[in-house]
């Protein structure tokens, strides 16, 4: 965590910088060590930091169907810092549900999806098959123009969780920064992908 800032119960504002995997795992050219408790990072072996920052912006955006009243949006920017070619980065953005909720939720179906033949992806898990009580996420298709999403459920045995995932695939070559947003939306799915449907 590098800082964070908040406009009372509006919003936070979050600055981080990830680590390698602490050792360079990546195999940078040029790696830059970590900040450890406020000091340049002083282990053996030493740690590293990964050439990135990412910013994200929380804030709650009105539920056009009432209930709940809030749906949480996420625009991050993510920074690559320095003047190299790293290739393909894939891009995960993921709720993790309580194991209770059992039943499946996404649209569209059939996916991975051409970005530029939609407009959103969304997907969750819900509790039954009436998917009145759950959780969703979703994003509009601009995030990644000229690309594919892909959707993705996982069952983690060991934590006793479901998960889903929102993914996608691109470069951040040289000194640059991506802006993306995407959204968190507890309640019925019916809610949710109404709210989806209607992203740009």
């Amino acid at each position: 965590m590098t800082g964070i800032a908040c406009d009372g119960t509006r919003s936070v504002d979050l600055l981080v910088t990830p680590l390698d995997f602490n050792h360079n795992y990546a195999f940078f050219n040029h790696p830059l060590l970590a900040v450890w408790d406020g000091r340049i990072n002083d282990f053996m072996p030493l740690s590293y930091s990964s050439p990135y920052t990412l910013e994200e912006w929380a804030s709650w955006v009105e539920n056009p169907s009432g209930s709940p009243k809030y749906y949480l949006k996420m625009k991050e920017r993510y920074v690559h810092l320095a003047d190299e070619k790293v290739g393909p980065i894939d891009y995960d953005f993921a709720s993790y549900n309580p194991w209770e909720f059992a039943t499946r939720a996404v649209s569209p179906e059939n996916c991975p999806c051409d970005s530029e033949k939609l407009n959103y992806l969304v997907g969750g898990w819900y509790e039954d098959d009436r998917r009145l009580e759950g959780f969703a996420v979703a994003m509009p298709s601009s995030n990644f123009p000229n690309n594919k999403f892909h959707p993705d459920f996982n069952t983690d045995y060991m934590w006793r969780n479901h998960n889903f995932h929102l993914g996608a695939r691109e470069s951040l070559d040289g000194i640059q920064a991506k802006e993306f947003v995407w959204y968190g939306m507890p309640g019925s799915w019916d809610s949710a992908l109404k709210f989806a449907q209607s992203l740009k």
